[in-house]
C-alpha cells in the first residue's frame, strides 16, 4: 500500500529563486521577492509521496532538482504515469481547481527538492497578481492539450507508433546532431503509454533490429530520426 513518507524532510533556508519559473514570469524583483516570504525548499528522499487519492494535495509545489512523477492507479493495480516532471516545473495545481477530483499520485522518483507553497497563501497571490492566474490557465491548458494528444494515440496508433511518438517526444539533443532518451526504463515507458513492459521491450527491439535506435542502459539514441518519424506518423485502427 502506497503510503506518504512520516519522515520529516529538511527545510533549506535558502529559498529557491523563482524567476525562472514560468508561473512567475512577467513579475518584478519585489513580487518575486515576496512571494519567496511564503515558499518553502525542502529536500526528499527517492520514493518520497507527496499527495495521494487518500491524503490530497494542499501545497503548491515546484520542482528544483530530481525527478517528480504524476501517476495514477487503476483498479486491478495497473499503473499509468501521467507526467515525469524536472526543473522548474509545477505540480500540485490540480488542488487549487479541483480539490474534490484529485486522484493522482505525485512521487520522487530520484532524491530531489522541490518548493511548496500552500493554497491559501498562492491564493492570496493570485488575488494580488492575476497575471499569476493567467499563467496558470496557459498550464492547465497545456496540459489538457498534452492529454487529448495522448487520447488520440491511444485510440487510433497501434503500440509501434505510439512508442515512436513517445521516443521522438521523449528525446533531447546529444551533440553531433543526434538525439537520445535518458533515465527512462522499459517499465516507465510501459507505464506512459498504459501497456506491458514484455510488449515495449519487444517493440523496442524491433526498433533496434532495423537499426532506428540504439540501446543502453535506461537510454535510447535515435539512429534513423527519420525512418521513426514515419513510423509514428502511421495513423491505424488498433
Amino acid at each position: 500500500m502506497h503510503q506518504i513518507s512520516s519522515l520529516e524532510v529538511p527545510v533549506i533556508q535558502t529559498p529557491y529563486r523563482l524567476y525562472a519559473v514560468d508561473l512567475f514570469r512577467d513579475l518584478s524583483k519585489q513580487d518575486i521577492d515576496d512571494i519567496h516570504q511564503v515558499t518553502r525548499t525542502r529536500e526528499y528522499p527517492e520514493g518520497h509521496i507527496f499527495y495521494m487519492p487518500a491524503n490530497p494535495c494542499a501545497s503548491l509545489y515546484i520542482v528544483k532538482e530530481g525527478q517528480v512523477q504524476l501517476y495514477r492507479i487503476s483498479p486491478d493495480g495497473r499503473k499509468l504515469i501521467l507526467a515525469m516532471l524536472h526543473k522548474g516545473m509545477v505540480f500540485g495545481h490540480m488542488g487549487l481547481v479541483a480539490p474534490h477530483a484529485q486522484h493522482t499520485y505525485a512521487q520522487c522518483i530520484s532524491s530531489s527538492q522541490a518548493c511548496s507553497i500552500r493554497y491559501k497563501d498562492f491564493q492570496a497571490i493570485m488575488y494580488q497578481k492575476p497575471v499569476i492566474a493567467i499563467h496558470l490557465l496557459e498550464i492547465l491548458g497545456q496540459q489538457l492539450a498534452e492529454a487529448e494528444q495522448q487520447l488520440e494515440e491511444a485510440a487510433f496508433l497501434r503500440i509501434p507508433a505510439r512508442l515512436a511518438t513517445l521516443i521522438l517526444r521523449l528525446a533531447q539533443p546529444c551533440g553531433e546532431g543526434q538525439c537520445k532518451v535518458e533515465g527512462y526504463t522499459h517499465q516507465d515507458l510501459a507505464d506512459m503509454l498504459g501497456t506491458y513492459r514484455e510488449t515495449i521491450t519487444q517493440v523496442l527491439n524491433e526498433f533496434r533490429q532495423q537499426t532506428l535506435i540504439e540501446l543502453g542502459r535506461k537510454s535510447i539514441l535515435i539512429q534513423n530520426y527519420d525512418a521513426l518519424s514515419k513510423i509514428a506518423g502511421m495513423y491505424e485502427s488498433v
